[in-house]
């Protein structure tokens, strides 16, 4: 009974994130579709560059900042994850490498990477999407949060991926 009524709670709380409204970087580089409960929010940082974060709730439920990454000549795709998992990711809190797979769906194509971390004690989950721009750019969608939250919101997460556009 419990597990039927936790299902259908899941279910509920996906019907309601897959209503959408379109978001856009300021500087017009890149377009997505937003999940219900997702808002954009931005500030200027202490080198004064105006910084674009997408809020699921609050900051500890999920966030996503979006990255671009320019990959060194002769560097492929795989090279590039390789090096941002083995550089910054790695060295996370508590981190503990998932699985890493394929992504495609949208107009764009690259790899997901999934892993745990730990901040201030609390288990999170991390889902970075790699995508593979024009040229030598790489988009980073780094998905953070709690681990329950952003567990059981991967479809909605997969979907603004899919939907994510370079300009």
């Amino acid at each position: 009974m419990k597990r039927a009524v936790r299902t259908l709670v899941v279910a509920l709380a996906i019907a309601a994130a897959a209503a959408v409204a379109p978001a856009q970087e300021a500087g017009d580089a890149y377009t997505m579709d937003l999940s219900r409960g997702w808002e954009q929010t931005s500030f200027v940082d202490g080198a004064e560059i105006r910084r674009v974060e997408y809020v699921y709730g609050d900051r500890s439920q999920g966030l996503l900042k979006v990255k671009r990454i320019r990959a060194e000549g002769g560097q492929t795709l795989e090279d590039v994850v390789a090096r941002d998992v083995d550089g910054s990711l790695k060295f996370q809190p508590g981190f503990v490498q998932g699985r890493q797979e394929r992504f495609a769906g949208g107009s764009l194509t690259g790899y997901l990477v999934q892993f745990d971390f730990t901040r201030g004690g609390k288990p999170m989950l991390g889902r970075f999407y790699y995508l593979q721009g024009s040229d030598a750019t790489v988009w980073v969608l780094q998905f953070t949060g709690d681990r329950t939250t952003l567990g059981e919101i991967r479809n909605v997460t997969d979907q603004m991926a899919r939907s994510f556009r370079e300009r």
